[in-house]
């Protein structure tokens, strides 16, 4: 069983809090702004982490028996921020409260222990792109994180902060990831469907086995808040919302059923198409892999390319000042067309 690793959690993990001590007692009485930590001690909170990071890197191996695995960590950025300049803003922390180390160890993890870096995307990209790939090919494997966003791949996955294993059905993922568009992701500044939150998103997809049934009660939902500007909310919030399960894979809606039915909003621009490189796949795919059938119409996707720099927003979402009010989700939706 090969582990698959996301190794910011691995980081963050491993940077313990340089103001307490282990039982919660501050060490050091001044504001944190304040004060200046030395050459010295910086490399020695630097050495101390990056043991706690091989640390746990040691307890991944001992625990699923396996001294190899596949690891990704944070790169140069991502193409959600050009769909949506607000993406993740609220995890811009103060600078005085950012942990400084846990990029010197996302490069040293890169450097030393061979973990990927996720250029262009995020690091659950890579994560579900592995996991794919070991699927096709028969290779079992454990998704090694805290987040619950991984919930969406299929598979066993192992809690590494609470020593755990569980197993996620493809009927689970799947359904998973419909709740997420109902409810969207605060942590990441995702706003979904206005009033409705992840258990509000579960009962309405309760006991929902058919994935077109699912697509229905989503888009009734989306029809429901948004008004006229469903097509544009759905379809931004699924492109920061989906995974990726291959480099040329993003996130569309026109071959739902009851996308299909209604007929695409005749305002919607068609995007120009630009693909995002991925890094060599360090699992080999299997020749006899299935090709994933193209869905129809094909459908086109808004990707900018990886810049040097952080590029201004391109393509944002929907003015959220100029639609409509939403209207909150009363978990009333039909379940049939």
């Amino acid at each position: 069983m090969i582990p698959i690793i996301d190794g910011d959690v691995i980081a963050h993990l491993s940077c313990k809090n340089r103001w307490m001590n282990e039982n919660g007692e501050r060490l050091i009485s001044l504001d944190q702004g304040e004060y200046q930590f030395s050459k010295e001690e910086d490399e020695a909170y630097l050495n101390k982490c990056w043991f706690e990071f091989k640390k746990l890197m040691k307890s991944i191996s001992d625990i699923t028996f396996n001294d190899d695995y596949l690891m990704a960590v944070k790169g140069d950025e991502n193409y959600r921020d050009t769909i949506y300049c607000d993406y993740k803003a609220n995890r811009r922390k103060d600078p005085n409260k950012r942990n400084n180390f846990v990029p010197v160890l996302r490069m040293k993890a890169a450097q030393e222990l061979n973990a990927v870096e996720a250029h262009g995307r995020e690091t659950d990209d890579l994560l579900r792109m592995w996991a794919e790939q070991a699927r096709a090919v028969g290779e079992p494997y454990v998704i090694v994180s805290v987040d619950k966003d991984l919930d969406c791949i299929p598979g066993k996955h192992y809690n590494i902060k609470k020593n755990i294993f569980y197993d996620v059905s493809e009927l689970y993922a799947t359904r998973f990831f419909y709740q997420q568009l109902m409810s969207g992701d605060p942590t990441d500044n995702i706003p979904g469907i206005w009033k409705c939150g992840p258990k509000t998103a579960e009962r309405a997809l309760l006991n929902i086995d058919d994935e077109v049934e699912m697509q229905t009660i989503v888009v009734e939902a989306y029809i429901t808040a948004y008004g006229e500007n469903w097509y544009d909310m759905l379809l931004s919030n699924g492109k920061m919302l989906y995974l990726q399960k291959h480099e040329h894979d993003f996130f569309s809606i026109d071959d739902w059923y009851i996308v299909d039915a209604l007929g695409r909003p005749v305002s919607v621009a068609e995007p120009e198409v630009s693909e995002v490189p991925l890094e060599a796949a360090v699992l080999e795919q299997s020749e006899t892999q299935t090709p994933r059938p193209s869905p129809s119409p094909s459908p086109k996707v808004c990707v900018a390319p990886a810049p040097k720099e952080v590029p201004s927003c391109t393509t944002p979402m929907p003015d959220m000042a100029s639609r409509p009010s939403p209207k909150p989700f009363m978990g009333s939706v039909p379940k049939k067309v």
